[in-house]
């Protein structure tokens, strides 16, 4: 159970602090909801029930765990499957799970692909390009969280390690 103020990560793709842990006004039956309010954005507040196994969510990574993942990436093996469908019902389950790491392997997949193609005169087929776009959203916010820096720096921060092999190369 998590309490009022505690950040959170959010499958929806968004970090989150716990605003409210109640019955909201809109609730006719007796479940209590934590009402989330986006930590980068004021305007965006959802509501979780309490008890709800179907939703996943868990606190924001701490900044030794983040600077881990960061040293980390280059060395993670990230395979871009060739199948279409099969790639996205991966990374479907890749975005449900919030796993860390996961996350990272998909946006360094995606990310190398998006290299290679470029490099082709390619682009991304659009799937790829929501796909890396959710990834991107639930931990480059999370990345600025925990660091305390700007959105912009933090994306940096991940693509340098992204490509922190690939210059060596």
């Amino acid at each position: 159970m998590y309490n009022v103020n505690d950040v959170v990560v959010h499958e929806n793709g968004g970090v989150y602090r716990i605003a409210a842990i109640g019955k909201p006004d809109f609730v006719n039956g007796p479940e209590t909801y934590y009402t989330l309010r986006s930590v980068g954005n004021d305007e965006s507040t959802i509501y979780v029930k309490l008890n709800n196994d179907k939703v996943y969510m868990r606190p924001v990574m701490s900044r030794k765990e983040a600077k881990e993942y960061l040293e980390q990436l280059p060395e993670m093996t990230a395979e871009y499957e060739a199948n279409n469908k099969e790639r996205e019902r991966l990374s479907r389950q890749i975005l449900k799970s919030c796993e860390v790491s996961q996350y990272l392997k998909l946006m360094k997949a995606i990310l190398l692909e998006q290299d290679r193609k470029k490099k082709n005169g390619k682009k991304l087929n659009c799937s790829d390009e929501k796909n890396l776009q959710r990834a991107e959203k639930m931990l480059i916010s999370e990345f600025a969280i925990v660091f305390n820096i700007t959105v912009e720096k933090a994306r940096d921060s991940v693509f340098d390690a992204v490509f922190e092999k690939e210059k060596d190369a």
